[in-house]
């Protein structure tokens, strides 16, 4: 009786500890990343209570996602902005969690929070959303029948995309390689190619033109082929002491551009002199 209660009580224990790592976990994320952990359980949340309570009326979904018809004629230009919080479905929160959150996390605290939340909305949202509206308008003036012309696009799945390939393409080559199953090792510099064929072809509901666009741009980003979209570490730096972004610079665990530039001590100092008298030796074995 006793062997049979042990493990009853050691699964017993296994739940609150997970939970509490879990909630460590959350609790030491980044604004930005912790935002966009949320924002897709708060759409479905909200979704489904319009649903429940008031059949018959638009759903936040209803007003985020890109429908090009409706940006376009009805001057919501908004919706350029919007459509990746578009969530129809509990999997696509799901989804999200599972595969962006891991990455902006990596890449918040790497590389700061607020250049983080510009890639995301400038380079991976309005950028790939007017391509896709310049392309739909070219089908148009070429066939009436493409099916480019119905073409929507909402949720996170192209952010997953841009993001993977900008994360694993700026490592270098002596990352560890990845594990499908626990069983199929996948070479690290092929990792964000499964990830684009995975998510630009077998997620349904996602936009294939966008994840290809948001994969292109990830890997242009990487390559510096965009600098010109971006704005210095300098300025940045400088935007972030707007009091408009106060709510944001402000939040528990925000990671300024200027803490991403030296993160470590340096090993190696080139100068003969130096204010810092153990700057250049290392400390320890």
């Amino acid at each position: 009786m006793a062997s049979q209660q042990e493990p009853n009580v050691q699964t017993n224990r296994a739940l609150p500890v997970f939970l509490d790592h879990v909630k460590q976990a959350v609790a030491a994320m980044p604004p930005v990343t912790k935002f966009m952990l949320w924002t897709p359980y708060a759409v479905f949340a909200v979704d489904l209570v319009i649903t429940l309570f008031f059949p018959g009326r638009p759903t936040l979904s209803y007003w985020c996602f890109l429908d090009f018809d409706v940006a376009t004629r009805g001057l919501e230009v908004f919706r350029f902005v919007s459509y990746p919080f578009a969530t129809l479905y509990l999997t696509d929160a799901i989804i999200v969690s599972l595969w962006l959150i891991p990455e902006m996390y990596k890449l918040e605290q790497r590389y700061g929070s607020l250049k983080l939340l510009y890639v995301l909305l400038t380079l991976l949202t309005v950028i790939p959303g007017v391509v896709c509206l310049v392309i739909r308008q070219l089908a148009i003036q070429s066939s009436s029948s493409l099916y480019w012309v119905h073409m929507t696009c909402r949720g996170m799945y192209g952010w997953v995309v841009g993001l993977i390939c900008w994360s694993y393409l700026s490592e270098d080559n002596e990352a560890q390689d990845r594990m499908i199953a626990g069983t199929i090792r996948i070479p690290h510099q092929y990792w964000p190619m499964i990830v684009f064929v995975m998510f630009v072809f077998l997620i349904p509901g996602s936009s294939v033109l966008l994840n290809i666009l948001c994969g292109v741009i990830g890997y242009l980003y990487v390559k510096q082929k965009l600098p010109f979209l971006m704005p210095s570490d300098a300025r940045l730096t400088e935007i972030e002491s707007k009091a408009i972004l106060s709510p944001l610079t402000k939040a528990a665990n925000f990671v300024p551009t200027a803490d991403t530039s030296n993160p470590y001590l340096p090993i190696v100092n080139d100068q003969p002199s130096s204010s810092f008298a153990g700057q250049g030796h290392r400390l320890g074995p």
